[in-house]
């Protein structure tokens, strides 16, 4: 009886993607790696990926991470967004989930061709996250009016008020006492940035076309 002879199960294979891409007017130029598609001329345009191999690396993995993937599937989208150079994300980013996804994909290919102008992108929208949170945060706390009516004291506060911005233009603003009688007004048609008083006897204060913040 002859003896059993065992099968070695084969070494898992590094994750790799090769890439069909628009270039021009062509649709499914392939190329067999990102680097490769940098050097198309005319610039690729987007670029779908196509996966062989199991063993992901460990870049592979903190660009999944970065992007905010919850399935390390969806890595094959970085690498078609890494193939492209004329791609979406650099031209804007226009969410905030979208500004992670560019991340991740700087983070797998940060030597990219556009990857100051991507990262660029997503300064300015992570810049404009953090001023809307803090907007938000202003107007629940009392200190910003966006355009609207409101009532002073319980959802703005007395105090100076500067306008929002460098230039003002069609700004009507109006403050009231509790009887509805305007105390102050005016029409803006265009100036430059201004302040105004709410007192502590105003019942109301009313703006439109123009947001103001407290500044004491």
């Amino acid at each position: 009886m002859s003896p059993t002879t065992s099968k070695s199960s084969p070494a898992p294979q590094p994750v790799t993607f090769k890439l069909t891409c628009k270039v021009g007017t062509n649709y499914g130029v392939p190329f067999t790696s990102y680097q490769e598609a940098w050097a198309s001329n005319p610039p690729t345009e987007s670029c779908e990926a196509k996966r062989s191999g199991t063993e992901y690396s460990d870049l592979q993995r903190a660009a999944v991470a970065a992007a905010g993937y919850s399935d390390i599937d969806s890595l094959k989208s970085l690498y078609g967004l890494c193939g492209a150079v004329d791609g979406f994300y650099t031209k804007q980013i226009v969410s905030d989930s979208q500004a992670p996804e560019a991340a991740g994909m700087l983070t797998l290919c940060p030597d990219h061709p556009r990857a100051a102008q991507i990262q660029a992108n997503i300064d300015k929208r992570t810049a404009a996250s953090v001023a809307a949170s803090s907007a938000s945060q202003a107007v629940q706390d009392g200190t910003y009016a966006m355009q609207g009516k409101h009532l002073v004291g319980s959802e703005i506060q007395p105090g100076t008020w500067q306008s929002v911005g460098a230039k003002v233009e069609d700004c009507y603003w109006e403050v009231s006492d509790s009887s509805g009688n305007i105390i102050d007004n005016n029409f803006i048609s265009v100036a430059p940035q201004f302040s105004i008083t709410i007192p502590p006897e105003a019942a109301g204060f009313t703006n439109q076309g123009c947001e103001f913040e407290r500044v004491g």
